[in-house]
């Protein structure tokens, strides 16, 4: 209970420095988190209760494990974030609403206390981000609403462990965990590539850390499917890059500024993404994770995040054996990057290869 009486402190802080405008937004996102610690327990607390799930109770353990993995190996912060466990009872904790201009690949911008401008808006109810998703559609915008299972509060609050987390394997939620925690190590305001790819190249460094402590782990089922899994995402999020570029190099040409036929061409884009995803599938060996969402009536705004969470992570990890794999060292450098201007950090970034 002191938990959330010090949660709620918080959040209501920001609420009451929020702009009128902003107001009912802050009020849902309040409620949203709130309702979530409300439900939260002590992961300890239930490991002991004895009608906990040996299921739950084995996913609990891990979890409790790779969170001391986290601080101890890793040197991410150490706090009450996933040592408490709250069951949402739902497949995704917000949903994150994406918007573009109908020829623009640039994602709309939102600007939040704390956390500064961001290329998206979260919703803790999915009828209200639906609801606004359209009122955008109404403007003219492309939109999509993307579900997401976890989030982070950048160490203001403790951030339970949550249902939606622990449904994966051991890699995933190992990584899950460590990718949060990392955006509590270092966040860079109004910059959310940097943030994505800094916190994405730790999740590598700790998941294969974690898999690395002997060698059978190491070759274990669970890290090499998620080394797997990991390529043929960044092979999906490439095409999904071109896809873009294309979309960019078309809506830039004065041909197409004149054009009276701009949605074509912009459809006939999108229609060679679909047979060139088929292509792709083929080295899959049956590998279908992207198919349902390749079925969507695909837009901007889907493809507008593609380089937000995978174009800067090479340099990254360039960064990262650049002080011998010291991590906290790479903590110290990526600082000293994240403090410059943004053009002289993207500068710094591309230096590294």
């Amino acid at each position: 209970m002191q938990l959330i009486k010090r949660s709620m402190i918080a959040v209501l802080t920001l609420f009451m420095i929020a702009s009128c405008s902003s107001v009912g937004y802050y009020f849902e996102a309040v409620n949203g988190h709130l309702s979530i610690l409300a439900e939260q327990q002590a992961i300890k607390d239930i490991l002991q209760e004895q009608d906990t799930t040996a299921e739950l109770k084995s996913k609990l353990r891990l979890a409790t494990q790779a969170r001391e993995f986290a601080s101890s190996e890793m040197k991410l912060p150490d706090n009450d974030s996933y040592r408490y466990y709250s069951d949402i009872k739902r497949p995704y904790v917000v949903w994150n609403v994406i918007a573009t201009k109908p020829f623009s690949i640039e994602a709309k911008q939102w600007c939040f206390l704390v956390v500064g401008c961001v290329s998206y808006r979260g919703y803790f109810n999915k009828v209200d981000a639906l609801n606004y998703a359209k009122s955008l559609q109404e403007k003219g915008y492309d939109v999509s609403v993307a579900g997401a299972q976890a989030y982070s509060t950048l160490g203001w609050l403790d951030d339970p462990l949550l249902s939606t987390m622990i449904q994966h394997n051991e890699a995933r939620l190992v990584g899950l965990i460590i990718h949060e925690l990392a955006h509590q190590q270092v966040y860079i305001d109004d910059d959310s590539s940097f943030n994505e790819a800094f916190a994405s190249s730790v999740e590598l460094e700790g998941v294969k850390r974690w898999f690395g402590r002997d060698a059978v782990a190491l070759n274990s089922k669970s890290y090499q499917d998620y080394l797997v899994t990991r390529k043929r995402t960044l092979e999906f999020k490439q095409l999904l890059k071109v896809t873009q570029q294309n979309l960019d190099n078309l809506y830039n040409t004065e041909s197409f500024k004149n054009a009276e036929n701009k949605k074509t061409l912009k459809a006939a884009v999108f229609s060679e993404l679909q047979k060139q995803y088929r292509v792709l599938k083929k080295s899959w060996q049956g590998y279908k994770a992207y198919d349902v969402w390749m079925k969507r009536d695909l837009n901007n705004a889907h493809l507008a995040l593609v380089a937000t969470y995978f174009d800067k992570v090479p340099a990254f990890q360039a960064i990262m054996r650049s002080v011998d794999n010291n991590i906290e060292r790479y903590y110290d450098t990526v600082e000293e990057i994240g403090d410059l201007p943004e053009v002289e950090r993207n500068n710094r970034l591309s230096t590294y290869q």
